[in-house]
């Protein structure tokens, strides 16, 4: 029931920020008329639970490799949110390696690198 209500919660502050840049005047690189958006959640050993059109590989310790399907998001890169599902103690950072590529790094608050599950909310203009 926490995972699904920290999945519907994320996917509504996703869709907000669209509408939000969609309101921005002036602003053509956040216009999303019709965003393509693309919502799961991965275990700590790197398997997907839920979603579909992304594959994950953990690499090593607390780092994780998303990968988006070629296609899914064929106008552009698409804006990535992860948020661990045990937040209260975990740091994290995520980068973008290329357009479709993206690592995840985990830590706890001590500093030490952790495994954990994760969801992720990807969203690309149509």
């Amino acid at each position: 029931m926490i995972r699904t209500f920290a999945l519907v919660f994320g996917l509504g502050a996703g869709l907000g920020a669209i509408s939000y840049a969609h309101n921005l005047r002036g602003s053509e690189a956040m216009n999303f008329k019709n965003p393509r958006t693309l919502a799961g959640q991965v275990n700590a050993d790197g398997s997907v639970s839920r979603g579909t059109h992304f594959t994950v590989v953990h690499r090593g310790t607390g780092n994780y490799e998303m990968t988006f399907d070629e296609g899914y998001f064929a106008n552009g890169c698409p804006v990535l949110t992860v948020t661990p599902l045990n937040s209260i103690n975990t740091t994290f950072s995520v980068s973008q390696v290329r357009c479709n590529l993206y690592d995840a790094y985990f830590e706890s608050a001590k500093g030490i690198v952790t495994d954990t599950e994760f969801n992720l909310i990807a969203v690309a203009a149509k």
